[in-house]
This record gives C-alpha cells, structure tokens and sequence, in this order.
C-alpha cells in the first residue's frame, strides 16, 4: 500500500483519520513509545531467558542426585536382605 493511497483514507476518515494518522506518527517517531523502552524489555527478557536455564539446569542435577540417591538406597537394601538371607 503506497502513501498515494493512504493519505485519503485519514483525510476522509474527519477526525478520526486525522488522530490516527496522528497517533502513528507518534509511535512511528518514537515520541510515545521511547525505544530505550524496547531496548529494557529485551534485556530483560534475556535476563529471564538466562535465570530459566540455570534453574532448569539445578532441576536436573536434583534430579540426577535423586536418582543415584534411589540406586544407592536399594543398592544398600538389596545387600541387607541378602545378608538377612545367609543368617537364616
């Protein structure tokens, strides 16, 4: 759509055209919406990106020492009932 085309349909949209065409100059230059704005948000956002992965990584080593846990616990069980076994 080329701005030949645009420009009539604000014209002829009265008011409300006009505080449309307006409005998206504003957010276009940047005078509403500040782009250090965007630029916080996506810091942020690779902050959080960042707190993710390091919490899925401690998810995994628990779940790790849990597992190993388990294996010895049985490991150690299985050994006193076959103890248990040779008494009897």
């Amino acid at each position: 759509m080329e701005l030949t085309s645009v420009v009539p349909l604000f014209i002829n949209g009265g008011i409300a055209g006009i505080f449309l065409a307006v409005f998206l100059y504003l957010i276009i230059q940047g005078h509403l919406i500040p782009g250090h704005v965007y630029t916080e948000k996506r810091e942020e956002c690779e902050e959080l990106k960042l707190a993710l992965a390091s919490e899925r990584a401690r998810g995994d080593a628990a779940v790790a020492a849990a597992a190993t846990t388990r294996d010895l616990l049985l490991s150690i069980g299985g050994g006193r009932a076959l103890a248990s076994q040779d008494k009897t």
